[in-house]
């Protein structure tokens, strides 16, 4: 911790400076008032001397921190040498305590306080003036456990202070955990993707053990399992069980690989076991697999516990990438729909009456021209506030993708003339966030087409959720498909988009008429997850030849 944010609010620096102060200017007040300030003249000097080197700005942080024990020992020489043995300087001595406790807390205060009271009761170590008389001994330990008292009380004041850092040095400190986080995942050799981490998983599991097909999920708080990744020879997707005493839970709760026979898959000669993935005690995510043929093994077990957890800081990893990319790709959604709203959306509106008022002193031949254009900037004022619309959906914690997807479509339907009809099915079970999105996004850009283009007057939207499958149809029945524009993108999107979550996507006409797009979840094949691999060490090769 730095030091200008040891007490937060509190400046510790003046309060050292005048904590020094009033301990001198005490001495010195005493011994004027009681005749020994001539004899004391050399000891008051080096005093004075001492607690204005204590406060002086040091750069190094060791220095910084140790400079009190320093002071402590030396101010016990400088009293302990005096000859007369004179209490009035003891006082000194709460001060480097003091110190000590503000910039170190207890550990450094006790050590500050120790040395203190081994300087001074060392005896004879350093002349006839050392240690003399009892009245000297009760004075010396008095003043040192007084000492001690004010450097803890320091080090609890210090501990008790909430820091309040200025909202310049909060964004310097994201700032370098981000540039951090980006120099670690170029250089990472898998990347921070989880659904190659996954993957990579499951074929270390089919190489070491003979696992025929395997499934990853990964584990979040509140008994939540999120689908990352499947390898298998078929289409087999599975649904996660967290109820109490099935092999899911038992896993989970227990942190140890079980076995699952007929907790799978539907196939009686397949045996399967559930793996969980530990970070220490904590479970991160849970591995599923199966294989043609004997049950597995304690030994067999235990060994793929091994190779699951060796995984499992990367998959964490991933996740909390995965996560941190969604919120801030959320929060520049947000952004650029404030920017929208309070920028051009205001300006394009301005102008449509500047328009009206124009047009209320033009010529009669040119106002339907005008009647045109005012037409079109209100159309185009209509656009933006569709766009603002769409960018501020977003699927959080709480919300579900059925659960966006139901608010999207009432407000379609309450500021378009569109019939939307609406068919919505979900499991317990969540779809990984990035998927969600993904599909959330084809979703959107499938009613905006439907909405704009196709002059229709009903609009069905089905999407059924069954983690990790997904099954997403959006209808209409206006005229049908048009030919592409050169500058039209909408369908190359979708497309991009579907790949990113696993998923295939067609876009036929309706029969009666319309257009249906479709998405379907579809486990990724070897191929597309060895060019998925490739496509990102070619990323980190280009990254590190270009630094």
């Amino acid at each position: 911790m730095t030091r200008d944010r040891v007490l937060g609010q509190l400046d510790s620096n003046r309060v050292e400076v005048g904590v020094r102060a009033a301990a001198l200017a005490l001495i010195y007040t005493v011994t004027v008032l009681t005749g020994t300030a001539k004899e004391l003249l050399p000891q008051l000097v080096l005093l004075t001397a001492l607690a204005l080197a204590a406060v002086l700005p040091v750069r190094s942080r060791a220095m910084r921190k140790w400079r009190p024990v320093v002071e402590a020992g030396l101010a016990a020489l400088i009293i302990g040498t005096v000859e007369p043995y004179d209490s009035s300087l003891l006082p000194y001595l709460v001060t480097p305590a003091l110190s000590a406790g503000l910039i170190g807390g207890w550990s450094l205060a006790i050590i500050t306080s120790g040395t203190t009271i081994t300087l001074l009761m060392a005896p004879g170590a350093l002349g006839p003036g050392f240690l003399v008389g009892t009245d000297f001994l009760i004075d010396a330990v008095q003043w040192s456990l007084l000492a001690l008292a004010v450097g803890l009380l320091a080090a609890w004041i210090r501990r008790m202070q909430v820091e309040v850092p200025g909202d310049a040095e909060s964004y310097l400190e994201a700032t370098r955990l981000l540039t951090q986080l980006r120099d670690l995942s170029r250089e990472l050799s898998g990347g921070l993707d989880a659904v190659s981490l996954g993957s990579t998983l499951i074929d270390n599991l089919r190489i070491r053990h003979g696992v025929s097909r395997g499934w990853v999920f990964g584990h979040l708080p509140g008994s939540v399992l999120i689908p990352v990744a499947s390898g298998s020879a078929s289409d087999v997707e599975l649904v996660a069980d967290l109820s109490p005493g099935t092999p899911w839970s038992r896993a989970a709760d227990e942190a140890q690989a079980v076995n699952a026979d007929g907790a799978l898959s539907a196939d009686p000669s397949m045996s399967g076991a559930i793996i969980p993935m530990r970070i220490r005690e904590t479970v991160v995510g849970l591995v599923a697999v199966e294989r043609r043929g004997q049950r597995w093994a304690a030994e067999e077990l235990e060994d793929m516990n091994r190779t699951a957890d060796r995984d499992a800081v990367r998959l964490e990893a991933a996740m909390l990438f995965d996560e941190v990319r969604s919120l801030a790709t959320a929060e520049e959604r947000q952004r650029l729909a404030r920017e929208i709203h309070d920028g051009v959306a205001q300006e394009v509106a301005s102008l449509g009456y500047l328009i009206d008022d124009i047009r209320a002193q033009a010529p009669p031949d040119v106002s339907p021209q005008l009647a045109r254009l005012r037409d079109e900037l209100s159309r185009v004022v209509t656009e933006l506030r569709y766009s603002i619309f769409d960018l501020r959906r977003e699927i959080g914690p709480g919300a579900s993708l059925t659960s966006v997807l139901t608010e999207h479509a009432r407000r379609v339907g309450e500021m378009t003339t569109l019939a939307v009809h609406l068919e919505l099915s979900a499991s317990p079970g969540r779809l990984r966030p990035a998927v969600e999105s993904e599909i959330l996004r084809i979703a959107q850009e499938a009613i905006a087409n439907a909405r704009r283009h196709s002059h229709a007057r009903n609009l069905w939207i089905t999407c059924q959720v069954d983690a990790p499958a997904v099954y997403l149809r959006v209808e209409d029945d206006g005229r049908g498909l048009l030919p592409p524009r050169e500058d039209s993108f909408g369908i190359s999107i979708m497309t991009e988009r579907a790949e990113r979550a696993g998923c295939s996507i067609t876009i036929t006409p309706r029969r009666g008429g319309g257009t249906t797009v479709e998405v379907r979840s579809r486990p990724l094949t070897r191929r597309e997850i060895r060019v998925q691999r490739s496509k990102k060490e070619g990323e980190h090769d280009d990254t590190r030849a270009a630094r």
